[in-house]
This record gives C-alpha cells, sequence and structure tokens, in this order.
C-alpha cells in the first residue's frame, strides 16, 4: 500500500518576514516622530538667537555716542548761489533774483561777482543792483548790457573780517523776449579776476568752492 507525504508547510520563513516587516514601520514611525519633535525646536533656537542678535544691535546703536553739534554741522568753503521766485516768467514780467553767500567756515573780507546773462531774454539796469546786508561798502555794482555781465563786489571796514552767511545782492531783471536764458556765475577754482570770496589771510586766497547756475524761461 503506497504511503502519502504530508505536505510540510514552512512558518518560519513567513513570521520572520512579517516581524522585519513590522520592525520596519516601528523605526519609521519612530523617526517620523523624532523628526517632528526636533523641527520645532530647531526653528525655536534660530527665532531665538535673531532675537538676542536684534537686541544686541539695538543696544549697541543706544550706546553709540552722539555726534557733536560741530561735527554735524562742519562745513568747507565759500559758496554763491542764486535764487529765483519761480523759472517761468511772462514777457514783460519783473525776475527778481536773489544772489546768496556763504564764507563756509573761513573768515572773509570780500566778495566778488561775475554773473553773465542772455541779454536778447532778459534786461537789466544798474539801478536794479541791491547791494545786501553782509558787506558795509560796495564799491562795484555795473551792468554791461550788450555783453550780459554784471560785475559785484563787497568789502568789509579795513581791518575786520567775518564768518557769514545771507543775502550778497538783489537783481531785478525784466523779461524781454521768449526763450531760455542762463543766469551763469563766472567762476574757476584758484583765478582772481572772476568771481571769488577773499579769505581774511596774508596771501588773500580764494575759497569759493561752489557757484550754481540758474535756469530761467520767458514764454
Amino acid at each position: 500500500m503506497q504511503e502519502i507525504t504530508k505536505p510540510i508547510i514552512i512558518e518560519s520563513e513567513t513570521s520572520n518576514l512579517r516581524s522585519s516587516s513590522a520592525d520596519n514601520t516601528s523605526s519609521i514611525n519612530k523617526s517620523n516622530k523624532f523628526l517632528g519633535n526636533l523641527i520645532p525646536k530647531l526653528l525655536f533656537g534660530v527665532l531665538a538667537l535673531v532675537i538676542v542678535y536684534e537686541i544686541f544691535i539695538g543696544v549697541k546703536t543706544l550706546t553709540k555716542p552722539i555726534p557733536k553739534p560741530k561735527e554735524l554741522t562742519s562745513i568747507g568753503g565759500g559758496k554763491i548761489t542764486l535764487v529765483a521766485r519761480k523759472k517761468q516768467y511772462k514777457a514783460g514780467e519783473n525776475v527778481p533774483v536773489t544772489i546768496g553767500f556763504s564764507s563756509g567756515k573761513y573768515p572773509v573780507v570780500g566778495v566778488d561777482l561775475v554773473l553773465k546773462y542772455n541779454p536778447k531774454i532778459l534786461e537789466i539796469a544798474d539801478k536794479d543792483l541791491v547791494k545786501g546786508p553782509v558787506f558795509s561798502e560796495y564799491p562795484l555794482l555795473t551792468v554791461d548790457s550788450k555783453a550780459g555781465i554784471i560785475r559785484i563786489s563787497g568789502i568789509s571796514d579795513p581791518g575786520k573780517s567775518f564768518i557769514s552767511t545771507g543775502v550778497f545782492a538783489n537783481l531785478k531783471f525784466k523779461a524781454k523776449g521768449k526763450g531760455q536764458a542762463a543766469l551763469i556765475v563766472d567762476y574757476s577754482p584758484g583765478k582772481t579776476d572772476e568771481s571769488n570770496i577773499i579769505q581774511a589771510s596774508s596771501n588773500s586766497k580764494d575759497i569759493l568752492e561752489k557757484a550754481n547756475s540758474l535756469q530761467i524761461t520767458v514764454i
């Protein structure tokens, strides 16, 4: 009689595979949980560092010494400025122009101004040159209406000098013809035969460093 062999069921390997898969799943869950707890801590740490840095910068700024007023208001050489009430005028209108002056940080004894303008667009006479209160004497107030050149000189009393900012002169032009008219301070650094500001020194040094021009439009 033939003997029947019963099938052998192998459960150990399947069981091991299931156990390994469960272990892996458990490890992944633990890693995810660890990362989930770590990320908020890292973000909190970074935020704390940023706050500490901002506090440090704020304290450093508050404790920084404030510059002395002398350092804040320090200025250099002399300046001549031209200022008009507006930039556009109608033909026949008066065009008032103020000439400002600053000696900077130097004591001065005099100012010479040579101002060029377009005589086809603007006109002005000697009587329309009004000296300012800066200097005690104005030995020169003239207009060359053909060439379009104004010359003004102001000087202080002998032996006196001063540091000042103010109005050097007032001019009253009249709009004559339509077009663009530039008012230009004739100035070159170091030259004394043009516009200059004279320092109170043994060599009468020119300390004029800046002079602006002015553009007028007549319609």
